[in-house]
């Protein structure tokens, strides 16, 4: 048999909803996860160009703020806009090259690289003009040696071998591309990879096709780079290869070739490190400190804008300036330019219209001062372990918790995470993502809250649901604003209860039709119902004619017994004004009695799993409803217990009697309230100074007395039953022996 949900036990659907609370955030936890892991492979992941933007505003920050230290000079000789206008539209010819690197090698540079491929010869201009001239009288064969005399390919090569230099190439993935001759390799890969034993296949990157110089250069150069770069998939360059594969022999990048032209490094060390079934290239050995690379050999870019270390020198003025007064001695000078239409501009996370050329000399600052950023192999495990530990606590702290606390736990996990990434990136280079820790610490957030949402909205529901019809719109919304104010859990607590019965009720009904008894009832309820929440009260039920309400539950209230009083008094006075409205209506006159009771009661949601109510029970409870069946015997609207009347010193009780009820061997005292105190007039407060005084005498057993006191009273108040009932009990007791302890204890022996 199915058992509804409203069935189970309220412990174990909350259970349950615990249980889905945290397995929804478990869920989100390995969605993350598993996104993290699909970005190590996928490049054009969100999660990658979320961390892109991330990357690159560490790296503005650290190109911004960051002093570096001081390191060999390095130079870019910039074909600019102002030197095509002075020298020439590019290409220039080779004799301008040539004359370009005399000048920097005689003014001290150690390594010229140049950001340019020389792919096919240049013939001179003056020989190809004596070959179209027919009456030069020189013959083929003279002009051919004129012309091998006069080669501008020979005179820039020429100037190439007086120095240390490095030409550019190009790597290109189809292989059929393949043009002038590429410079000797610095390794092969099998050899670079056997000192790992030989466990697995060396893998780097690889390119079938090449544009390389044309032979005489590429001989004439010290040694030779390539140029190839790759772009990240939003197209900003934030890696470059170091080496490159062609046909199993490595290659080096322009900037590491010339680095190694400077530190004099002929044969290079590339470290590899067994990742499952291959060789992944894990660093490049060039001085006394590794340089680390991802698997493909690739390093991150040191960008420094401003900052960094590269000085820029326009090339018209290195040709026209006195080699002396150039200031190059020692220096390193990239060949390249900053001219738009020479295309060299890229876009790097500093800016969008970047030198390309000066990528390289960032590249070469980072390989002489050994100072790179750097994603190293263990950077997965962390970021695994970083998802995990933050996803676990979030998700142990952040259920059922305040959105103020929800929000402050996200913050606090956000701040702490950045601050340490860019602790890490600041102090050591160390390049963490970080987006995917965004993406849950936002993604968990977002579900708690929703979740607190829609908690916060079906417990308002709730409780207005529950208490809507039972307490004042104020304390519904004080419990809703404040939950921990009020607990539907059974407690024990100092309350006053109220009951409230219509007097002749039997004979009223029988006179009325259903409709007409309802209609009664219903006109009747409204305006005490009023009365009970405008003083704080809370409707514990209707039944019949009864109404019973309690103050001190479900919200505390430090003045309920005096508040329960003087809704008991007013309930008296708006049944009294009612008495003309039904008259009108052609309705039977209503009386009322009420009991009113305080102390110890318990209160809570109680009932079965099949339906439940809040309400009161408990000695003081039954007390209460003891007291209002007692108001007909005695002639009054209320009777108030003592524990009631002693806390309410600004209103008037009148002593009622000292009683026993059935059942109970303790006696208690009861009290009639008559209104505030201030309020009193002279002629009740004469009235009530009689009364005590025939009380006294009535205690102490002076019959006499206290029945002349009480016919005095009863002549002046005919309507009070009460003094009636006094003077017929001295009566009776005249004629009785009472014990020496009697004070005046009346025993009841009906309810």
């Amino acid at each position: 048999m199915r058992l509804s949900a409203a069935k189970l036990p309220s412990a174990l659907l909350s259970r349950l909803r615990r249980q889905w609370l945290h397995g929804v955030g478990l869920l989100l936890l390995g969605l993350v996860i598993a996104l993290q892991l699909s970005a190590q492979v996928a490049d054009r992941s969100l999660l990658n160009r979320l961390d892109f933007i991330w990357y690159d505003w560490r790296m503005w920050l650290s190109a911004r703020y960051e002093s570096l230290p001081q390191a060999t000079p390095i130079v870019i000789a910039d074909i600019d806009e102002q030197s095509l206008k002075r020298e020439g539209r590019w290409p220039w010819s080779r004799d301008k090259l040539a004359l370009l690197t005399e000048q920097l090698t005689q003014a001290g540079a150690t390594v010229i690289a140049f950001d340019v491929v020389f792919a096919e010869p240049q013939e001179s201009a003056f020989i190809a003009w004596l070959g179209q001239q027919s009456g030069s009288g020189l013959s083929k064969p003279q002009i051919e040696a004129l012309g091998e005399q006069w080669n501008p390919d020979r005179r820039f090569a020429e100037a190439l071998q007086g120095t240390d230099t490095v030409l550019g190439f190009f790597f290109q993935d189809r292989g059929e591309h393949r043009s002038g001759q590429l410079p000797p390799a610095v390794a092969s890969l099998a050899t670079a990879a056997a000192p790992t034993g030989g466990r697995g296949t060396p893998v780097m990157l690889s390119q079938a096709g090449f544009t390389a110089n044309i032979p005489l250069l590429a001989h004439s150069a010290g040694s030779g780079g390539f140029v190839t770069t790759f772009a990240d998939a939003d197209g900003v360059i934030r890696r470059t290869p170091l080496l490159m594969a062609h046909e199993g022999r490595v290659y080096p990048s322009l900037a590491l070739a010339a680095a190694m032209s400077f530190m004099l490094v002929e044969q290079l060390d590339v470290r590899f490190a067994a990742i499952g079934e291959v060789l992944a290239v894990s660093a490049v050995q060039l001085s006394d400190r590794p340089i680390y690379t991802d698997g493909l050999g690739r390093v991150l870019v040191p960008y420094h804008g401003k900052s960094a270390p590269v000085r820029y020198l326009p090339a018209w003025q290195i040709l026209r300036e006195t080699p002396e007064r150039l200031g190059l001695e020692g220096a390193i000078v990239l060949v390249g330019g900053s001219a738009i239409g020479l295309f060299d501009l890229v876009n790097t996370p500093l800016a969008t219209a970047f030198p390309g050329v000066e990528v390289h000399a960032n590249v070469i600052h980072g390989l002489l001062s050994s100072r790179f950023p750097y994603r190293p192999a263990w950077e997965p495990g962390v970021t695994f372990s970083q998802l995990l530990l933050t996803g676990l606590l979030l998700i142990l702290l952040m259920p059922r918790r305040s959105p103020w606390l929800q929000a402050g736990l996200s913050l606090g996990a956000l701040a702490g995470w950045t601050g340490l990434n860019l602790l890490l990136w600041l102090r050591s280079g160390l390049d963490l993502p970080l987006a995917s820790t965004y993406l849950l610490v936002l993604a968990l957030a977002g579900w708690f809250m929703f979740a607190g949402f829609v908690r916060e909205s079906r417990a308002r529901q709730a409780v207005t649901s529950m208490f809507g019809q039972y307490v004042p719109a104020a304390h519904i919304q004080q419990m809703l604003n404040s939950p921990e104010s009020y607990s539907m859990d059974g407690q024990s607590r100092e309350m006053t209860v109220l009951f409230s019965d219509i007097r002749n009720f039997t004979g009223i009904s029988e006179s009325l039709s259903a409709a007409e008894l309802k209609a009664l009832l219903n006109y009747y309820f409204t305006p005490i119902t009023e009365v009970i929440f405008r003083h704080g009260g809370t409707i514990d039920k209707y039944v019949g004619d009864m109404v019973m309400a309690f103050w001190g539950a479900p919200l505390a209230d430090p003045q309920h017994r005096r508040n329960a009083v003087l809704a008991a008094l007013e309930m008296v006075a708006v049944t009294e004004r009612l008495g003309g409205e039904l008259r009108a209506r052609n309705m039977p006159q209503i009386s009322i009695g009420i009991g009113l009771n305080s102390g110890l009661m318990n209160v809570g949601d109680m009932g079965s799993e099949y339906r439940k109510a809040y309400t009161v029970l408990g000695d003081a409870v039954n007390l209460g409803s003891r007291l209002e069946g007692l108001t007909k015997f005695y002639g009054v609207h209320i009777l108030v217990g003592a524990n009631t009347a002693n806390a309410c010193a600004d209103i008037a009780f009148r002593f009622v009697d000292r009683l026993l009820v059935k059942g109970k061997n303790e006696p208690i005292d009861a009290f009639e309230p008559l209104g505030l105190a201030a309020e009193l007039t002279a002629p009740r407060r004469s009235e009530l100074d009689d009364y005590a005084a025939a009380l006294e005498h009535y205690r102490a057993r002076r019959w006499d007395q206290a029945e002349q006191g009480l016919r005095q009273l009863q002549a002046e108040h005919a309507h009070s039953k009460l003094y009636r009932i006094y003077l017929e009990r001295i009566q009776a007791l005249r004629d009785q022996e009472l014990p020496a302890d009697w004070d005046g204890t009346f025993r009841h022996t009906s309810k």
